[in-house]
């Protein structure tokens, strides 16, 4: 935990979050890939008995869809973690190239695409703002799941997403945003939006208007915009807050230590 807060206090400063979102992820991804299917974000259900983990398989295959991945498309999976992603949209036989910012994370995400067989995924360690591994004008098609929110500044994520894909190419962003009830004055917002920046070591939260910004600052455009908890009519949180286990877990001596 002292690591951590050291860490978070130089990002604070500096505004430079990779060093502390690595170290995140290095103490971490052994819980997401345990507890978690390798997969550290939330759906919002599309009816009362669906948990988490099959609201995420039907949120990765919509993005999936709307992506048009197949056999033969190449798409790129910006802060891919250790691959939970990547391995459910694998069926679809399109060619997925995960980028994340820990080391630790491309050993583990690879050697368990390797034990399941599956041979169009591949993790590489890099920074999703300065991917030298990624050739220019590569993909057909990208998308980053709860993954730039740990960004301070977007514009070099986008501009790097801009040289990576094709012309025509499409990106799916899922994420955590402050939303136009967000209040900056009001104490209680801020203790929330707060705490969770510390605790996950990441920067302040984007609103969309930011995002759309910076995304169409480098020529992208937008073609659809989704607030899945206003669609399904439950919020992100639902899945988890209804199990038993996840809510032990997040208030157990390892995660509170951390």
């Amino acid at each position: 935990m002292k690591e951590h807060d050291r860490l978070y206090e130089e990002a604070k400063e500096s505004g430079n979050h990779c060093e502390v979102t690595a170290h995140y992820y290095s103490v971490m991804s052994n819980v997401i890939d345990t507890y978690f299917g390798g997969n550290f974000h939330f759906a919002s259900p599309d009816s009362d008995d669906i948990y988490l983990e099959e609201a995420l398989l039907r949120l990765h295959r919509k993005i999936g869809g709307k992506l048009e991945l197949q056999e033969g498309v190449k798409c790129l999976d910006l802060g891919c973690g250790i691959g939970g992603v990547m391995r459910d949209l694998a069926p679809t036989k399109a060619t997925l190239t995960g980028v994340t910012i820990a080391p630790n994370e491309e050993e583990i995400g690879n050697a368990e695409f390797s034990k399941m067989g599956i041979s169009n995924c591949r993790i590489h360690a890099a920074d999703i703002c300065d991917m030298k591994c990624i050739v220019s004008n590569s993909q057909d098609a990208a998308y980053a799941i709860y993954s730039l929110k740990y960004l301070p500044k977007l514009d070099a994520v986008f501009k790097e997403v801009s040289r990576a894909l094709k012309p025509g190419g499409k990106l799916a962003i899922y994420d955590l945003i402050k939303t136009p009830s967000y209040n900056e004055e009001n104490l209680e917002h801020r203790k929330i939006v707060e705490g969770l920046e510390y605790a996950c070591g990441m920067p302040s939260l984007h609103t969309a208007e930011e995002m759309q910004n910076a995304a169409e600052a480098v020529g992208l455009e937008l073609i659809e915009t989704v607030d899945f908890d206003e669609k399904n009519g439950r919020a992100y949180h639902y899945c988890f807050s209804q199990s038993a286990l996840f809510m032990w877990l997040i208030t157990s001596p390892f995660i509170c230590n951390f």
